[in-house]
């Protein structure tokens, strides 16, 4: 999708417009990323090439509640997560279902779905990230800061 594609779908929902707040120029290393932000939503949105959604990062605190097969993954306990995600890869092998990003972030290739944290005073909280294909495929710098990143 579009950020216009995306803010035709949401701006009724999230009661608020979605605001840019960087753009990242493309250079031969770098990949170009625009941000897209719907903070009463509690949503941050990556574009990449060609202006296309390629990233959603739900905001653990006041993003919306976000399930697959009956679970919860919006600001949960990390560690009960991960042993979700843990047994349900034991379904998918031999193929890899479960992989680990920097600074051991466990993410789910059928899901297209990284679990990041987000601080909430002395606690941690799951803060959900959904990834393209692209995204997910590609180097570690395509991914959302979110990813790497504890705040």
């Amino acid at each position: 999708m579009t950020p216009d594609e995306v803010a035709e779908t949401l701006d009724d929902v999230a009661n608020s417009s979605q605001r840019f707040l960087n753009t990242k120029p493309l250079t031969q290393n770098h990949y170009s990323r625009t941000r897209g932000v719907y903070r009463s939503f509690g949503l941050t949105l990556y574009y990449g090439l060609e202006k296309r959604l390629c990233s959603v990062v739900v905001d653990a605190l006041c993003g919306p509640q976000v399930r697959a097969e009956g679970i919860a993954f919006t600001g949960c306990v990390p560690s009960e997560l991960e042993q979700w995600m843990v047994d349900r890869a034991e379904a998918y092998e031999p193929h890899p279902e479960l992989n680990y990003f920097s600074g051991g972030v466990p993410g789910s290739e059928s899901l297209g779905l990284v679990i990041g944290v987000q601080r909430a005073g002395d606690h941690l909280l799951t803060q959900p990230v959904f990834l393209s294909r692209e995204v997910w495929d590609g180097p570690t710098e395509g991914l959302p800061e979110e990813v790497s990143v504890i705040h």
